[in-house]
């Protein structure tokens, strides 16, 4: 029987065979096992909200559903397919500041990768840090999703001292393969927590709308 610095060829060979027969299987379960997303019918723009479900002296960017480009928080990432941001503003100011809102939709490569990027925004969506205060489910807002596969809703002030902080409310939720958010300043006479729960109640109805109808 031949030898090879101290193996045997039979020996050396079944080596390799099982070698390369591992790293196959492997490569076969990878893309076997591959998450496949449906074909949508409908675009992503369609899954935004309107100014309809604001209260009076809403309304939506004239410019429509933008392609995020750093304004929001998020910048999408190699996973991410398609990602939209959608500004609303109303009239007036609170502490002499403009008032605003935005919903930021992404569609993640799978179902898999949207759950752990809705994780990973837990530590960054929601902000700490000195200017902030702590991160808190209001007690007037009872709405829980039964449409997203994960929510998590918190409410927070932000500014430098507590005269010009000014309260908001964000929201992120996940449906299937996709990621929403929801943000928006909170104001007695701009967006009381009744109207962030009808617009969030609107947010998972246009959801689960389109996810039902639109899959192929």
């Amino acid at each position: 029987m031949k030898e090879h610095n101290g193996w045997s060829w039979p020996l050396f060979g079944g080596i390799t065979f099982a070698v390369v027969l591992c790293f196959l299987s492997c490569v076969g379960c990878m893309l076997l096992c591959r998450e496949t997303l449906p074909e949508r019918k409908f675009a992503i723009e369609e899954l935004f909200i309107d100014a309809s479900v604001f209260p009076p002296g809403w309304e939506a960017d004239p410019g429509g559903p933008q392609i995020d480009t750093g304004r929001a928080p998020l910048g999408g990432g190699p996973d991410t397919i398609q990602r939209r941001v959608l500004f609303f503003h109303a009239e007036g100011t609170v502490k002499g500041k403009s008032v605003g809102a935005y919903e930021q939709i992404y569609r993640m490569a799978s179902v898999k990768v949207a759950a752990k990027e809705f994780e990973r925004q837990m530590s960054l969506w929601f902000p700490k840090g000195k200017y902030w205060t702590p991160w808190e489910r209001p007690g007037d807002v009872e709405y829980q999703s039964s449409v997203a596969d994960r929510f998590y809703l918190a409410c927070a002030s932000h500014g430098a001292t507590p005269e010009t902080r000014v309260p908001m409310c964000d929201m992120v939720g996940q449906y299937e393969e996709y990621l929403v958010w929801f943000s928006t300043d909170m104001s007695p006479d701009f967006m009381t927590y009744q109207d962030l729960e009808h617009v969030l109640e609107a947010i998972d109805e246009r959801m689960e709308h389109y996810l039902m109808e639109g899959a192929e």
